[in-house]
């Protein structure tokens, strides 16, 4: 049971910081540019450029794999931030997290990874 007065869904420390990074790269890198990239439906690689850059791709990734290790709720919460700049940018990070670097990590041989 939890402690009266707590908050089950507040985020801790590493979390606010990981959602300050990632709302700070959506404002200055990703906002600016979303609409022409909405409007040219050109792949937004400085958008991609940004969030790599930021590191934030490899945040689901085992750090034995040059990732963070973070779990699904990070994940949740860069997406968030990204979406409201950009969505299109939002939908190339779920990708990364979710798509092949994880499912070599969980799945691929050891040559693999």
């Amino acid at each position: 049971m939890a402690t009266q007065g707590s908050d089950p869904f507040a985020e801790t420390e590493d979390q606010q910081a990981l959602r300050t990074l990632a709302r700070d790269v959506a404002a200055r890198e990703l906002a600016p540019r979303a609409r022409q990239g909405d409007e040219t439906e050109e792949f937004p690689q400085a958008s991609w450029d940004a969030i790599r850059q930021a590191d934030l791709f490899g945040i689901t990734i085992d750090p034995a794999f040059g990732g963070m290790g973070m779990g699904d709720i990070e994940a949740a919460i860069v997406l968030e931030e990204l979406a409201r700049a950009d969505v299109s940018s939002a939908i190339l990070a779920q990708l990364i997290f979710n798509g092949p670097p994880r499912a070599i990590e969980h799945l691929g041989t050891d040559a693999m990874k």
